[in-house]
């Protein structure tokens, strides 16, 4: 038939070898057609299909928000909405983080495409139909494929309209979707060459039974492949397929053995290729197929063996590291604008440089943020905010007052659960930092009974600890922190919210909620600053101590207070930091705080100190910037 065969041993090869088929080789001719269900067409039908039958469960007229968000942002999805459309895409997830109410779909109406979802459940081949011509009248990518797959699944799409209507066929959207999966299935697009001359023919192995080629290039040709491990299904067993002279797996292989030799009898040349490494699971074993080994033996020709290296991709181990110059340096320096008070340190963000500095130059010197996400059942997004935003409006009313919460409040407030319950749905929607109603799902709803645990366990303990005054809740402190030794006199603007704080007997709380583990005993002062230390916090409220007192005076003694809410919950009630097993306070170790904190500021704003990976592997684990770090496996 012509000078070269490329014969697919495994058919689901077609697509990988025309995506790499560059234009400038030579033409080619194909006998079998490119799968449909190849396509990005397909997927987009299977995106309709499931964002339709993944309906939430319990909640009326509503749909997964992970569905939703994967049909809208499908590529072909993509090319149907316009500017104001994608807008509403960025907040659908902050609003709607499980479940997307019908009512998000009824306030676009047509021309909307986002319009005509709801309609998908009574209409679906009218809506599939419009959304598919939509796409082809759209700005779609100059993709032939996907063009006449479009055409194509709008064809039968309808075909299958127009047998419903003129036999009133009950066929429901399951139906409508069932019909059309087996359509991708089974529908190949043709494939035509320009110009249909001796060239080049990609085909399978039964094509090849009456044609001969001068050269051969037989593809995946592995044991598994060809001769092929699978057998065409059938209802009758083996023993009886047997004993009646059946076709079986015996007849199988030495049919296929026929056509491997038929196809080599007249050609010049015979290139056979075999994966060695494991693709999928039609090719699992990387082995050759046996027909390679019998040439290799059998054939008094000269066989050439050729061996493609394994590509191994050299890993840099060396770490990563950003100078302190530049872009760079500047935003560091603007931290000591006296101007700028507003742009200050936080303690949080000297805690998060005592973890990692590579961290601390991610976040606050190249302001890459952590993307937007729904968290866990146990902690849904914006669990730890939620949780502070409550316990300040509980205790609120007693900010700045001559008298705290008493035995009787806390007594009613542990009784009245609807309370707390109502609290968390009316705060909710600040804590993810949106505006509107939110609807919580069953995974978030789970989340709050969750942080109403965590709330009552710290009232109960505010119980224990009482009485006492309320200062201030959710404070905002700023100071411009000077170190003349250390930095040719210049201070460092550090800002950030004070949890709670409060009075006792013992002097002036400052008090910090953590929601996750936490250490409360130390031994010295040059622990809290050491990069392995579980000490962070301490660290964290030790500094918001100095800012206090920098700021209202150091007339009464100022208590660190840290409330582990997790340990609550196992019935341990500690608060209280202790130094050597011996309660703290702070003035008694301020000068030896202030050293280390001296050293780590003079670390920090050093220009020839660049920010580096920490060397504790263990502060990776969930860290955002693991991945950019190489660190995430």
């Amino acid at each position: 038939i012509g000078n070269r065969g490329i014969i697919l041993a495994d058919e689901a090869g077609l697509p990988d070898l025309i995506r790499s088929w560059s234009d400038d080789l030579l033409s080619v001719n194909f006998s079998s057609g490119y799968p449909t269900a190849e396509t990005v067409s397909a997927t987009l039908i299977r995106s309709l299909t499931y964002w339709l039958t993944d309906k939430k469960n319990g909640i009326p007229s509503s749909y997964s928000t992970e569905r939703t968000l994967a049909l809208l942002k499908h590529p072909l999805m993509q090319a149907c909405l316009n500017e104001e459309e994608q807008d509403w895409l960025d907040v659908l997830s902050v609003r709607y983080p499980e479940a997307v109410p019908e009512d998000f779909f009824r306030e676009n109406q047509d021309p909307s495409v986002i319009g005509l979802l709801p309609s998908l459940y009574e209409k679906p081949l009218d809506v599939v139909s419009m959304i598919l011509q939509r796409i082809l009248e759209g700005e779609i990518p100059d993709d032939l494929l996907e063009r006449a797959a479009l055409t194509e699944i709008q064809q039968e799409v309808d075909h299958l309209r127009r047998i419903v209507q003129q036999w009133d066929l009950p066929l429901d959207a399951e139906g409508v979707f069932k019909l059309l999966s087996r359509f991708l299935q089974k529908k190949r697009i043709t494939l035509e060459s320009e110009e249909r001359t001796a060239g080049t023919l990609v085909t399978g192995v039964l094509e090849t039974r009456l044609l001969d080629f001068d050269e051969v290039y037989i593809m995946s040709l592995n044991e598994g492949t060809w001769p092929s491990k699978s057998l065409p299904s059938s209802l009758i067993p083996y023993s009886l397929r047997k004993f009646f002279q059946l076709p079986v797996a015996e007849h199988r292989d030495r049919i296929y053995s026929y056509y491997f030799y038929r196809l080599l009898q007249r050609a010049r040349k015979v290139t056979l290729l075999y994966i060695t490494g494991h693709r999928d699971d039609q090719i699992s074993s990387g082995e050759k197929s046996r027909y390679i080994t019998q040439l290799e033996l059998e054939t008094p020709l000269e066989v050439q063996r050729l061996d493609e290296p394994a590509i191994r991709v050299a890993i840099d181990e060396s770490p990563l590291i950003i100078q302190k110059s530049g872009k760079v340096l500047a935003k560091l320096n603007s931290f000591l604008d006296p101007d700028t008070p507003g742009h200050s340190i936080s303690p949080s963000s000297l805690k998060e440089y005592l973890d990692c500095p590579l961290r601390f130059a991610f976040s606050r010197i190249l302001d890459i943020r952590e993307p937007w996400e729904a968290g866990t059942a146990s902690e849904p997004k914006g669990f730890g905010t939620l949780i502070h935003l409550v316990m300040e409006e509980l205790y609120q009313p007693f900010s700045n007052k001559p008298e705290g919460p008493d035995d009787q409040w806390f007594a009613a407030l542990l009784q009245d659960q609807n309370r707390v319950a109502q609290l968390l749905l009316e705060m909710y929607p600040k804590a993810l930092e949106t505006d509107g109603i939110h609807h919580p799902g069953s995974k978030e709803q789970l989340g709050l009974d969750i942080a109403r645990n965590f709330v009552d366990a710290i009232v109960q303990v505010d119980r224990q600890e009482a009485p006492f005054k309320i200062i201030r809740m959710e404070e905002s402190i700023r100071c411009s922190y000077c170190f003349e030794e250390r930095m040719g006199g210049r201070s460092v603007n550090l800002g950030g919210i004070i949890d709670r704080i409060d009075r006792t007997a013992d002097g002036i709380r400052i008090l910090d909620y953590k929601t996750g583990k936490t250490s409360l005993n130390f031994k010295e002062i040059g622990s809290i600053f050491k990069v392995s230390s579980r000490l962070k916090d301490v660290f964290q409220v030790l500094l918001y101590c100095e800012m206090f007192g920098l700021n209202h005076g150091w007339e009464e003694p100022l208590v660190p207070v840290i409330y582990p809410v997790m340990n609550f919950l196992t019935g341990d009630s500690d608060t209280r930091i202790t130094i050597s097993k011996k309660p703290l306070v702070y003035q008694e170790i301020r000068q030896e705080f202030r050293a280390g904190l001296g050293d780590l500021l003079a670390e920090l704003f050093d220009a020839s100190v660049p920010f580096m990976q920490t060397a504790d592997i263990d502060t990776c684990k969930y860290c955002l910037y693991s991945g950019i770090c190489r660190r995430d496996s």
